[in-house]
């Protein structure tokens, strides 16, 4: 389902590559607590100010050239909300399950906790697959952005390079409650921004999907080995599943693990929008939009 014919797009200009990078590396610059650092109040408001102003700017320019192909990774931002809502709900109905099958949580054996995250983790990035499509066809619907869905349908890497935007925030989660990270997701987020880079470049199919592999793979594998490295370091409440442990550490980075292979799953999985039947003959009389 992978073409390798060069895909007929304009290539982005300058302005646009960088609007492109500004989603992966300004989170970079909201890591206020940097070891050994302390940074005056009126910085860290400064800071803020400026990383919103980026991010409005690049949302401002995609919103006038109609969400062209540098912006679909801004579109994945809005799936956070979903991701949120997707932990709490799978959560709620797998929990309650494992702890009347299998007891406390304390007390699960490891392949266990391993089975419970890798369910867990494949349920969330299937919501967050789904919330996609549905996103891009609610933009179907609006004749100022109907051209990303029949830009999707002709390239459907568009909707993985949409999907991977939302690896900027799951980075952002996976090392909630975590000491010395600061270098590690700083590691990751320029793995997921070297990854966009070489897919806006790209112009063909295959080398587009490989440059998203590349960048999720090397930011997820920064995270795994990242986990395994911090979990002795950390200062947890007593007691596991929190706990600084050997199974915690096994587990947190097994987690890690899985979901890593859970999203090079989501990432391939819009190949499948190649069954579908074509597009209709788009009239002549609508706008053409370009990529």
């Amino acid at each position: 389902m992978v073409s390798n014919k060069p895909i007929d797009e304009k290539p982005p200009v300058r302005s646009e590559l960088l609007a492109a990078m500004i989603i992966f590396l300004v989170p970079l610059f909201a890591i206020s607590e940097i070891p050994g650092i302390s940074l005056p109040l009126w910085i860290d408001y400064l800071l803020v100010i400026l990383i919103w102003g980026a991010v409005l700017f690049a949302l401002g320019l995609a919103v006038i050239k109609r969400l062209p192909r540098w912006a679909l990774p801004y579109l994945g931002l809005l799936l956070m909300p979903g991701m949120v809502f997707g932990q709490y709900l799978i959560g709620s109905w797998i929990y309650p399950f494992f702890t009347q099958s299998f007891g406390p949580r304390s007390s699960w054996s490891l392949p266990i906790r391993i089975t419970y995250a890798g369910i867990f983790e494949l349920l969330m990035w299937f919501l967050v697959l789904l919330s996609a499509l549905i996103l891009v066809n609610l933009l179907r619907l609006l004749p100022y952005t109907r051209g990303v869905w029949q830009r999707i349908r002709a390239d459907w890497t568009q909707l993985s390079f949409l999907l991977y935007g939302s690896l900027v925030v799951y980075i952002l989660l996976t090392f909630e409650e975590y000491r010395y990270e600061e270098l590690w997701k700083s590691i990751a987020w320029m793995c997921l921004a070297l990854g966009a880079w070489l897919y806006l470049r790209a112009r063909r199919q295959k080398q587009r999907i490989r440059a998203l592999i590349i960048g999720a793979t090397a930011a997820m594998f920064t995270a795994t080995l990242a986990k395994w490295i911090l979990v002795p370091l950390q200062e947890w409440p007593t007691g596991y599943p929190v706990a600084p442990s050997v199974a915690s550490r096994w587990v947190e980075t097994g987690y890690t693990f899985i979901s890593w292979v859970g999203f090079l799953l989501v990432l391939m999985a819009p190949a499948l929008l190649n069954l579908l039947p074509p597009n209709p003959i788009v009239s002549q009389k609508e706008d053409p939009v370009t990529a």
